[in-house]
């Protein structure tokens, strides 16, 4: 498959006269990789109309693909990193809330298959990935929402006081604040802008019954996320026929589980003969660079 780097497109808001909607993904930092291209393959094998952010020009962007600058949605300042990870999580969090106050469509992670099209009526699109959190890599709401109007605010904080942690926790963030050390939000705990936010704000704004079932987008459980890379393994007990797609965990793909207890911290361990490389080659004809 050819792949290009196209020059940035200008974006575009959602609107009645704008069709199809936008799959929209994003990527910062490192070089696309083998997880990255499959998914924005298998959006558009399901004819889904794709877009892919950044702050850079990108190379090996899959034919297909509109590349559009991030600045239009957020300026790069505000991609605030994770102290202990440097993982850039929180402001990937903070850009997906503005991508949807722009109107520009769905957001997904960048670590996804998608098995089928997503309906693009449902005004608010997220899904359960266990039995009481709500997960933020597949997202969509309405921009005029209380629900957005509540994650935007959130996660403007470069001090915040999550109201979802325990009475304890929120008492030493109090104390370290009037001590004049406050903690900022990059040494707080992983998920604080994403899944934990987004749970509680979608609760506090009586939306339960707008979560889609963990079966719609993430079906496979991040402690199993090595499965669909293991080689000669059945993972079709996992897709129902609400199955869209499957979110693939790509921050735990690359540390030991117990299906992988000796994968080495950083590697991805692609097996031929897997599910993903299988999809990957005969679903999409793609042949992944590292197996």
């Amino acid at each position: 498959m050819r792949l290009t780097n196209p020059l940035f497109f200008i974006i575009e808001a959602e609107t009645e006269s704008v069709a199809p909607m936008y799959i929209n993904y994003f990527w910062h930092g490192a070089p696309l990789g083998d997880i990255e291209i499959v998914s924005m393959l298998s959006s558009l094998a399901v004819g889904e109309r794709v877009r892919l952010f950044s702050y850079e020009k990108l190379k090996n962007i899959p034919d297909g693909v509109e590349l559009a600058d991030a600045r239009e949605v957020m300026d790069q300042d505000q991609l605030i990193r994770f102290r202990a990870t440097q993982s850039p999580a929180l402001g990937s969090n903070r850009f997906r809330y503005n991508l949807q106050k722009k109107q520009l469509g769905i957001w997904f992670d960048l670590d996804i298959l998608q098995l089928k099209k997503i309906d693009p009526s449902d005004n608010f699109i997220f899904g359960f990935e266990d039995q009481s959190i709500i997960n933020s890599a597949v997202l969509r709401t309405p921009f005029d929402s209380e629900l957005l109007d509540d994650l935007l605010a959130f996660t403007s904080q470069q001090y915040p006081n999550p109201p979802f942690y325990d009475q304890n926790t929120k008492s030493l963030l109090i104390d370290q604040a009037n001590k004049g050390n406050p903690v900022p939000v990059e040494a707080l705990p992983w998920g604080v802008f994403g899944p934990q936010a987004l749970t509680y704000f979608i609760k506090k704004n009586n939306l339960l019954d707008q979560v889609k079932p963990r079966e719609c987008f993430y079906p496979i459980h991040h402690s199993q996320a090595h499965l669909p890379f293991m080689a000669n393994i059945d993972i079709s007990q996992f897709i129902k026929e609400q199955t869209t797609l499957i979110h693939l965990w790509n921050e735990m793909l690359r540390k030991p589980s117990y299906l992988r207890p000796h994968n080495l911290p950083g590697q991805l361990l692609i097996e031929k003969g897997s599910y993903f490389e299988t999809f990957a080659q005969r679903t999409l004809g793609y042949k992944l660079y590292n197996v």
